[in-house]
């Protein structure tokens, strides 16, 4: 049993039927070929579509204004919300002196007199002030060179311990980092 009503049957093959009829329109209309081609826009309309199929060449369609005042206006845009003005762009002509990519490791460090965050680094003089980023997480830290790294040492930069936990866990070193002074 179907659980169409018998009205629901029949718009159901009504439509079908309908179907079935307009299709060979939409798809060259068996051994004719269509001469004409369906616009959309002003002036277009089904009817002379599917006529231009059927029929000879379609006549010439009107020219159309395409001024501007002409346009529907959500195909040009809202004009701009302010009047185009000049900006300054300032760009660096280079970017910090000194630059190095390295590894670094920790080690604890006794208070340095004058130092507070020391850091041994071979590259530089004592008190030279470091950005250290480890390249891993984006994390950085400063310290201060206190002079190079002891004989032996992992890496080419040695943080003291509380410094290096600001930019990884301990576990992890050495770590991959960019040397800025």
């Amino acid at each position: 049993m179907s659980s169409l009503e018998p009205g629901d049957r029949r718009r159901l093959l009504a439509a079908g039927v309908t179907t079935i009829a307009v299709l060979p329109f939409f798809f060259g209309g068996g051994n004719t070929t269509p001469t004409g081609v369906a616009t959309i826009g002003e002036g277009a309309n089904l009817a002379g579509a599917l006529d231009s199929s059927a029929s000879g060449p379609a006549p010439a369609a009107e020219p159309v204004d395409l001024e501007p005042v002409g346009m529907p206006g959500f195909l040009l845009g809202p004009p701009p919300a302010s009047e185009p003005s000049e900006i300054t762009v300032v760009v660096p002509t280079s970017g910090p002196k000194n630059l190095l990519e390295g590894t670094a490791s920790y080690e604890r460090y006794t208070d340095e007199p004058g130092i507070p965050d020391p850091c041994s680094f071979a590259s530089t003089p004592r008190g030279t002030d470091l950005l250290v980023l480890d390249l891993d997480n984006g994390k950085s830290v400063w310290c201060s060179v206190i002079g190079p790294p002891p004989v032996g040492a992992r890496s080419s930069l040695v943080l003291d311990t509380e410094e290096f936990t600001q930019i990884a866990d301990l576990g992890q070193s050495p770590v991959h980092v960019r040397i800025t002074w």
